[in-house]
C-alpha cells in the first residue's frame, strides 16, 4: 500500500475538511483518485439594395446574453470589470456545472436586452445553442451546401466557364445566390452550457466543423436539435427548438433562433441532469432600424442620393427555465417579470431542495423597478442573509426608449448616445455623421461602481473611457479624431472702401480636404446706384489659382441679383502639401468674406472609441482601510490599445447599364451609417490592450505607495476585415505572451514567457466553403426575333459575363490554436528557469510535456489517448473511441533525459462488474524502462461498481478487498470496509441505505438511526476494519466514524460553512 502514491491511480484515504472563508465549505471525500490529464427570385434592383443592407439576427435574451458567455475570460485585455458570483455546482463525479453569476459589463448598448439577471449581469444557468443566420437559413437548404462545394472546387456543373451553355449555368447559380434564392454560406452555431462554450459550423454531410478543432462530437440537425458530447463522453442534449418570425419590407419568414438545453447524461453512471421549462412561451418583439445612403449616378456624375431606412421586425419565442433535477435534489427558480413586457425576466429566487423535498439552499435576487426593459440587480441574498450588495452609477436614469424614434441614440459602437439623432435629409455622405460619436457619460449609465460584501468590506470601481493609439492614415472614423485641431484663417474687405483687398496664408503637411465658406454682400447704403462690379476672392497655391468665386450686382432700377447677402459652403480638396494664399477682394458697396476652416491632425494620436474600461477598484475592509488597483493602459502616453475592426462604411455599387433607346445609365453606391461590419468582435469589446500595467497601492503612514505591479502583454493585431472570412484570428488574439511582475522599487521578480502556434491538421478532409455574391452590373441591349417581330425589345445579355458579378469564395481548414511553449523566469541572485515544451497529437491534445530547468535537465512526460494509433490494440479503445471519452490517457510515461523512469497504463472494462458501463477495471505501474507487464504491474483492480458508476469493491496488490457501501441516494459513501467482499455485506446494505434515505422523523432522529445502524456493521464484521459516514445532504460530511468506534463530529453555520470539528468526547479540535 506504501508505493501506490506512485501510480497513475491512487487510493486516498483521506479526509479533507477546509473552510474556504466566504465561499461556501466543502468536504471532499476522496476513495479514489484519478490523476487524469485535461487540459424566392427578386428584381435585381430590389435584391442589389438586400444586398448591400445589413442583415440582423435576433435571439431571445436569455440566449444572447450566455452567447456572451465564451467572451467572459478572466482577462484584462479589454480593461472590462470581470466579477462572479458563485451561487451552486452541479456535480456528477468528475463532471461540474458551474452555476454564477458573472459581471462583464462594458457599457450600455441601446439594442441589448438583459438576460436573467439584469443590465450588466448574465445568470450563467442552463445552456443553449444559439443560431446565428449567414446569408440564409440552412435549415431545409443543406443540400444547397454541395453546390458551394461544387462551384468553389471547380467540379460539374461548374467547372466549364468556357462554352455559352457552361458560364450560363454558372452565372445563373451566382445570381441566385445574389438574389437570396440560393443559400452560399452555412449558418453558426455558438454553444453555451456550464463549461461547454464553442461554436460549430455544419458542412454539406452533416458534419460539425469547430474552427478551433474541439474535440467533442455533433449528432442531430439543423430543424430537430443537437446532442454533443464533450472529450469525456459527457452527452449535452438540446431538443427545444425556439422561433423567430422576422420581417422586412415585403419579406417575412420563420426560423429556429435557438435549442435549450434538456438533458446531460453520462456515460459512467446511469444518472442524467434533466432541465425543465415553463410551458406558456412569451414572445419577445422587436424593432431594428438601420439607414443607408444610396448615391444615384451617372456616367460623368453625381446626380442626386436618398437615404432608405430599412426596419426589421421580429417576434422571438421566450421559454423560461423552470427546474433542474438530478439524481438526489432539484432546483427551482422563480421569476420576476417586466411588467409591460412579459418575454423580459429575471431570476428572483432560486432554490436547491434535497430528494425530501427540504430546502437547502435558498437564494434571493432583489432588483431595482424596471425602467422600460431595465433593472439591476441590487443584492443576493443567501438564506436570508445579503452576501453581495451592489451600487451603480445612475447620475443619469436609463432611457426609455422608443425604436422608432429613438433607434439612432448610439454611437458608432452600438453604446447609448443621448445626443444621437437619425440621418439628415439631404446629406451626401455618410462620413460626416458627429452624433455618432462615443459618449462618456451616456455608456456609463448603469455602471457598477460599488460592491459590499457580508464581512462589511466593499470595493469601489471607477471607469473612463476605452481608447486606441491611430495613425493620421488609417483614421476613417465620420467625426473629427481627437488628434485634430481645428483652426480658421480669414480673409475679408469693407464696403466703405474702394477697391479692398485681404489676403492671408496657411499650410498644410499632408493632401487635405479643407471647408472652404465664403459670403459677398451688397451693402446698399454705400455708393447707391452704382454697381458692383469685380468682387472676387480666390485661394493659390504659389502663382496657380486652385479657386474663384466672383459676383457682380448690377443697378438696373433694382439689384440684379436680388439677393443682398450671397453665401455657399463647400469643401475643397488640397492634394499637394505646402503653403496657400487666400485673397478677397470687393468694390465700394460691397464686401467680400472667405473663410477657410483648417483641420490639422497629428500623425499620431490616442482615439476615443466606444464602450468603457475599469480605471482603478478600491478594495476597503470594514475598518476602510484600502488597497487600491490601478490599470494604466498606456506607454509613454500612448495607448497600447488597437482596434481589431475598423469601421466600414460603403458596402458596394450597382450599374444599370442599359445600351437601348434610350440609353440608360445609372450607378448606385450604397452607403451605411453604422459599420457593415460588426465592430465588437473580440469578448465583445471594440478594443484589445496589447499591453497592460497592474499596479497596487496601499498606505503606509498615511502616504500612498506602490505595492509592485504586475504588467501584461497580449498578441493581436488590427485588421479590416469580415468575421466570416477572418474565423482565425478570434483564436490567435488576446494570448498571454508575457507577463511580468516587479517590486515596489521597479525590480523584476518573476516573468512568464508564452508562445504559440497553429497548425493545420494533416491529411484533413473536413473543410468549411463559404460563397457570397452581389450582382453589381446589369447589362440590357436591344434584340430583335425573327424578321424583326417576335421577341423584340431590351433584353439582358446571355450568356451573362462573370464581371457583372462580385464573387468572395471562401475555404476554411480547422487547425489547432495551442500553446507551443512557456518559460517561467524567477529573478532572486541567479536566475532560474523553468521551461515547459508541449506537443500535441492530431485532435489538439497535449502528448508530450518537456520541462527543462536551470540546469538543463529535462523532464518528459508523454500521453497516450485511446484514438492514438499506439492504443489500438487495447481494451475497449475503440469503445472509448466512439463514445467519445478521449480526454484522458490510458497510458503516462515519466523520462529524465530520454530515459524513461516510470509508466502507468488504465485498462477498461465493459461487464457485469462494470455494471454494463465502460469504466476502468486495471490499473498498472512499473518503474525503469521496461513495458508494463500485465501480469506482474497489476496494481489495482475495480472488482465491482453499481449502476451510477460508484466503485463498489476494489482490490490493491497484494492487498485485501475493500468495499464500500453507497448511501443517500447512492451519492455518498456510507461505510469502507477494509478485508471483505461486497457479497459478504448483502445482508447490510439495502437497510443501510434506506436508513439513509429516509425522509421521516428529525434530521437528528435520521442521524442517530443510521449511526445505529453503522455500528451494528462494525459489530458483526469483527475482522474487518469498518469506518462509517453520515452526511448533512448538499452540505458536507456530519460524522465519521473510525474503525475503533471513535467518533469526530462536523457542524456547519447557516451558509453551509464548516464551524467546529469535534473528537469523539465533544472537545473541539477547531473552530471557525
Amino acid at each position: 500500500m506504501r508505493n501506490l502514491n506512485l501510480f497513475f491511480f491512487k487510493i486516498f484515504e483521506i479526509i479533507y475538511v477546509k473552510n474556504h472563508n466566504i465561499k461556501n465549505s466543502r468536504v471532499l471525500i476522496f476513495f479514489l483518485f484519478l490523476n487524469s490529464f485535461q487540459l424566392t427570385a427578386q428584381s435585381e434592383e430590389n435584391s442589389a439594395n438586400n444586398n448591400f443592407i445589413p442583415n440582423i439576427t435576433v435571439a431571445p435574451p436569455q440566449v444572447a446574453a450566455m452567447a456572451k458567455v465564451g467572451e467572459i475570460p478572466i482577462d484584462i485585455a479589454t480593461g472590462r470589470m470581470n466579477y462572479n458570483i458563485p451561487i451552486f455546482e452541479i456535480k456528477e463525479g468528475n463532471f461540474s456545472m458551474p452555476i454564477n453569476l458573472s459581471y462583464n459589463y462594458s457599457g450600455l448598448i441601446l439594442d441589448e436586452v438583459p438576460g436573467y439577471a439584469g443590465v450588466g449581469w448574465t445568470f450563467n444557468i442552463g445552456g443553449s445553442i444559439l443560431h446565428s443566420i449567414n446569408g440564409l437559413d440552412d435549415t431545409h437548404r443543406e443540400y444547397q451546401k454541395e453546390w458551394v462545394y461544387n462551384y468553389i472546387n471547380k467540379l460539374p456543373p461548374y467547372d466549364d466557364p468556357v462554352s455559352p451553355s457552361g458560364l450560363t449555368r454558372i452565372t445563373n447559380y451566382l445570381a441566385n445566390i445574389s438574389n437570396g434564392v440560393f443559400d452560399g454560406e452555412p449558418d453558426k452555431y455558438i454553444v453555451n452550457a456550464g463549461n461547454l462554450n464553442c461554436s460549430f459550423y455544419l458542412d454539406k454531410d452533416n458534419n460539425a466543423i469547430f474552427l478551433n478543432n474541439e474535440k467533442y462530437k455533433v449528432s442531430g440537425y439543423s430543424h430537430t436539435g443537437f446532442t454533443i458530447t464533450d472529450s469525456q463522453g459527457v452527452n449535452y442534449i438540446f431538443n427545444i427548438p425556439l422561433d423567430v418570425t422576422k420581417s422586412s419590407g415585403l419579406d417575412s419568414y420563420d426560423y429556429i433562433s435557438s435549442f435549450l438545453l434538456t438533458e446531460i447524461n453520462f456515460p459512467t453512471t446511469t444518472n442524467k441532469i434533466l432541465f425543465e421549462y415553463e410551458n406558456d412561451s412569451k414572445i419577445y418583439n422587436d424593432i431594428q432600424i438601420n439607414e443607408t445612403l444610396v448615391q444615384f449616378s451617372t456616367e460623368y456624375t453625381i446626380q442626386n442620393s436618398e437615404i432608405i431606412k430599412n426596419k426589421t421586425f421580429s417576434g422571438t419565442f421566450t421559454s423560461k427555465l423552470k427546474k433542474i433535477t438530478t439524481n438526489n435534489y432539484t432546483i427551482e427558480l422563480q421569476f420576476n417579470n417586466n411588467p409591460t413586457d412579459l418575454s423580459i425576466a429575471v431570476i428572483s429566487n432560486l432554490t436547491v431542495k434535497d430528494n425530501s423535498k427540504k430546502t437547502v439552499r435558498n437564494y434571493d435576487f432583489t432588483y431595482s423597478p424596471w425602467v422600460g426593459k431595465r433593472t439591476n440587480l441590487l443584492n443576493v441574498k443567501y438564506n436570508g442573509v445579503i452576501t453581495n450588495e451592489m451600487e451603480y452609477d445612475m447620475s443619469i436614469p436609463y432611457p426609455v426608449t422608443v425604436p422608432e424614434k429613438d433607434y439612432a441614440k448610439k454611437d458608432l459602437w452600438g453604446y447609448y448616445n443621448a445626443k444621437g439623432t437619425p440621418a439628415k435629409t439631404g446629406i451626401t455622405t455618410p462620413q460626416d455623421n458627429p452624433e455618432i460619436k462615443p459618449d462618456f457619460d451616456s455608456t456609463k449609465i448603469g455602471a457598477l461602481k460599488k460592491i459590499t460584501y457580508q464581512t462589511k468590506g466593499y470595493s469601489l470601481i471607477e471607469y473612463e473611457p476605452n481608447n486606441v493609439y491611430m495613425e493620421r492614415s488609417e483614421y476613417n472614423f465620420p467625426y473629427d479624431s481627437d488628434g485634430t485641431v481645428t483652426s480658421y484663417v480669414n480673409a475679408g474687405t469693407m464696403a466703405r472702401d474702394n477697391l479692398n483687398i485681404d489676403e492671408e496664408t496657411f499650410s498644410i503637411d499632408v493632401s487635405s480636404t479643407v471647408k472652404l465658406s465664403y459670403n459677398f454682400t451688397n451693402h446698399t447704403q454705400y455708393a447707391p446706384m452704382m454697381d458692383r462690379d469685380g468682387n472676387e476672392i480666390s485661394i493659390y497655391q504659389d502663382s496657380n489659382l486652385i479657386f474663384n468665386k466672383k459676383l457682380t450686382w448690377l443697378w438696373e432700377q433694382r439689384w440684379i441679383p436680388s439677393s443682398l447677402i450671397i453665401s455657399d459652403t463647400k469643401e475643397l480638396y488640397l492634394r499637394t502639401p505646402g503653403t496657400y494664399r487666400i485673397k478677397a477682394f470687393s468694390v465700394m458697396g460691397a464686401s467680400a468674406g472667405l473663410t477657410i476652416t483648417l483641420k490639422k491632425t497629428d500623425k499620431y494620436f490616442n482615439q476615443t472609441v466606444g464602450g468603457i474600461r475599469v480605471k482603478q477598484i478600491k478594495n476597503c475592509d470594514f475598518n476602510g482601510e484600502c488597497i487600491t488597483t490601478v490599470y494604466n493602459y498606456s506607454q509613454e502616453g500612448k495607448s497600447t490599445g488597437i482596434l481589431l475592426q475598423s469601421p466600414q462604411f460603403y458596402s458596394g455599387y450597382h450599374i444599370q447599364d442599359n445600351d437601348c433607346t434610350p440609353k440608360v445609365y445609372v450607378r448606385r453606391d450604397f452607403y451605411n451609417y453604422t459599420s457593415i461590419y460588426p465592430l465588437s468582435n473580440f469578448r465583445g469589446s471594440p478594443v484589445l490592450y496589447k499591453r497592460v500595467e497592474k499596479t497596487d497601492f496601499g498606505k503606509d503612514k498615511d502616504k500612498l505607495v506602490s505595492n509592485g505591479k504586475t504588467i501584461f502583454n497580449y498578441s493581436g493585431n488590427s485588421r479590416i476585415a469580415n468575421s466570416i472570412y477572418d474565423l482565425e484570428s478570434q483564436y490567435e488574439t488576446g494570448l498571454l505572451t508575457l507577463k511580468e511582475i516587479k517590486n515596489n522599487q521597479n525590480n523584476k521578480i518573476k516573468s512568464e514567457n508564452n508562445n504559440y502556434k497553429v497548425s493545420p491538421i494533416p491529411n484533413n478532409t473536413k473543410f468549411l466553403y463559404f460563397l457570397n455574391c452581389k450582382i453589381v452590373r446589369e447589362r440590357r441591349v436591344n434584340i430583335s426575333g425573327p424578321g424583326g417581330i417576335s421577341g423584340s425589345g431590351c433584353a439582358p445579355i446571355y450568356p451573362r459575363p462573370l464581371i457583372d458579378f462580385q464573387i468572395f469564395p471562401y475555404k476554411y481548414q480547422p487547425k489547432n490554436y495551442v500553446l507551443r511553449d512557456e518559460k517561467h523566469t524567477n529573478y532572486y541572485k541567479d536566475s532560474l528557469t523553468q521551461t515547459i515544451v508541449y506537443d500535441y497529437n492530431l485532435e489538439g491534445q497535449i502528448n508530450s510535456r518537456k520541462n527543462v530547468n536551470s540546469n538543463q535537465e529535462t523532464f518528459e512526460t508523454k500521453y497516450f489517448y485511446p484514438q492514438d494509433p499506439e492504443m489500438v490494440s487495447e481494451p475497449f479503445a475503440k469503445d472509448l473511441k466512439a463514445a467519445n471519452i478521449i480526454g484522458t490517457p490510458l497510458v503516462t510515461q515519466n523520462f529524465k533525459n530520454l530515459v524513461k523512469l516510470s509508466e502507468q497504463k488504465t485498462s477498461y472494462e465493459k461487464n457485469v462488474s462494470t455494471n454494463n458501463l465502460l469504466l476502468p477495471k486495471y490499473i498498472y505501474a512499473n518503474k525503469g524502462t521496461g513495458n508494463i507487464n500485465i501480469s506482474t504491474d497489476k496494481k489495482i483492480i475495480f472488482d465491482q461498481y453499481d449502476d451510477k458508476g460508484n466503485i463498489l469493491q476494489y482490490t490493491p496488490e497484494n492487498g485485501s478487498p475493500i468495499s464500500i457501501i453507497w448511501g443517500y441516494g447512492q451519492t455518498q459513501p456510507i461505510a469502507k470496509i477494509e478485508n471483505a467482499l461486497y457479497s459478504d455485506l448483502s445482508g447490510y446494505v439495502s437497510n443501510l441505505q434506506t436508513k439513509s434515505d429516509i425522509t421521516a422523523g428529525t434530521e437528528i432522529e435520521r442521524e442517530a438511526n443510521l449511526i445505529a445502524a453503522l455500528n451494528a456493521l462494525r459489530t458483526a464484521l469483527p475482522n474487518a476494519m469498518v469506518t462509517t459516514y453520515t452526511y448533512k445532504p448538499l452540505i458536507g460530511v456530519s460524522t465519521i466514524t473510525d474503525p475503533k468506534g471513535f467518533i469526530t463530529t462536523y457542524t456547519y453555520d447557516s451558509f453551509g460553512r464548516l464551524e467546529t470539528v469535534k473528537d469523539n468526547l465533544g472537545n473541539i479540535l477547531s473552530e471557525n
